[in-house]
């Protein structure tokens, strides 16, 4: 057991002590009842350290009950009235707080609750999660700022912006603008070109950035080039930038997107297909790309991966040719069997959002819309929209994307006032993909 020490102890001897134990006196006791005593201390020749266990007094005045001597390096003597007696930190009484912890640590320490002070488990992730009262010891659980970052029903996330809220990613907690979580915006919308067009012809050709943030529209009226910008907050297109490019639209063409730039395609009735590239951004840094021959009488059909363009000429609709794009310049990288007809005869708009090709075949009632479940187009299913009809609509439906799971159809149509047309208008009617 341990003792509790009484500083500054210090008596003398009041009788002769002799061999043994029992009662010896001194003029003064200590007040605590059991201890370790040192006899003349100074003296190497005589000094003894005993165990007392019981104090007391008689009629021979003050004693202490000496039940050990001679310890710790010393040996028992005999001693004489008058010697000094002190209480000095001895190695026994390190010896017994040591054997008193090893007992404790032992034994264990009761087990801590709401109102009693005692032992405690740290708690794994897991435990966390599944919400766990005690552990394998039975003890009540605690956290720690490891285990509260690891569980993952705790948000345990430092804000990166003023305004966003907690939410869950599927696996554990974060940090996101409120805006990042809401649905993409969608519904139908109603645009007009900043040119007129009186739709003398349905020559036309469309396309879009991967994310649907943006589209582009080529008219063969006008010549323009026009980019509509989505606004992130509404949803809503509008024009941004219009421009007349120096490739000629002579018939139904193509317009994809790779990268930051957009390729419009055509061709100038000598049979050899061209491109152009501009900076989706803005339509500027017009550049004439240099592109393999071939053969085309008309329509061309050509889509993207998002990294490669994909090419369908009118005149050798059952191939289509993988072309890789660096700088300026296309090379044919190879080529495999499509379908007879179907990606050149009216076709003006594609997409690709990411993960799946989509074109879009345009027809005066209903529109065929292809998704491309082989990318060069060998495999694909169809679907088919009705479209309203106008007075005086034109051919004419593109695609442009939402999200993973809806797109854009849009078609041209005319508005009018007394005198005759006055616009072109674009009308966007939201679906969900094939």
């Amino acid at each position: 057991m341990s003792y509790t020490l009484q500083n500054f102890y210090k008596s003398t001897l009041t009788l002769d002590w002799t061999i043994g134990t029992g009662n010896f006196y001194v003029a003064v006791a200590p007040t605590q009842s059991t201890g370790w005593l040192v006899i003349s201390p100074n003296n190497s020749t005589i000094r003894e350290i005993i165990k007392y266990t019981a104090t007391g007094t008689d009629s021979n005045g003050p004693y202490v009950t000496v039940s050990v001597r001679g310890v710790g390096g010393t040996t028992e003597q005999i001693h004489t009235v008058g010697e000094p007696i002190r209480m000095n930190i001895t190695a026994e009484y390190w010896n017994d707080m040591n054997t008193d912890i090893a007992n404790i640590v032992a034994s264990g320490v009761s087990n801590a609750n709401t109102t009693t002070m005692g032992g405690l488990e740290i708690a794994t992730p897991a435990e966390v999660d599944a919400g766990t009262a005690t552990g394998g010891t039975g003890a009540s659980l605690a956290l720690t700022p490891d285990n509260v970052n690891t569980a993952h029903n705790i948000p345990f996330v430092v804000p990166s912006t003023a305004g966003n809220i907690m939410n869950s990613n599927g696996t554990d907690w974060q940090s996101s603008p409120i805006a990042s979580l809401l649905p993409t915006p969608f519904f139908q919308q109603d645009l007009a070109l900043s040119a007129n067009d009186s739709l003398s012809t349905g020559e036309f050709t469309a396309g879009s950035m991967t994310d649907g943030s943006a589209f582009f529209l080529r008219v063969q009226g006008n010549g323009k080039l026009y980019r509509f910008q989505k606004d992130t907050a509404t949803g809503l297109y509008y024009e941004t930038h219009s421009i007349t490019p120096t490739l000629t639209c002579t018939d139904n063409g193509a317009i994809i997107n790779i990268g930051s730039y957009i390729y419009m395609f055509t061709h100038t009735g000598t049979n050899v297909t061209l491109s152009s590239r501009f900076l989706a951004a803005d339509l500027t840094g017009e550049q004439v790309m240099t592109v393999p021959s071939v053969v085309q009488t008309g329509s061309c059909g050509v889509w993207s991966d998002g990294a490669s363009a994909y090419v369908v000429s009118n005149s050798s609709q059952t191939t289509s040719r993988k072309w890789t794009v660096s700088g300026t310049t296309f090379t044919e990288a190879s080529t495999a069997t499509v379908t007879t007809a179907t990606f050149a005869e009216n076709q003006n708009s594609t997409m690709w959002d990411g993960t799946t090709a989509y074109m879009a075949r345009m027809d005066m009632a209903s529109p065929s819309i292809y998704k491309l479940t082989s990318i060069d187009g060998s495999s694909f299913s169809t679907t088919t929209r009705i479209k309203p009809i106008y007075s005086d609509v034109q051919y004419g439906s593109f695609i442009i994307n939402i999200d993973t799971t809806k797109m854009y159809i849009g078609f041209m149509y005319p508005e009018y006032d007394e005198a005759g047309v006055i616009s072109c208008r674009l009308y966007l009617i939201p679906v969900t993909k094939p």
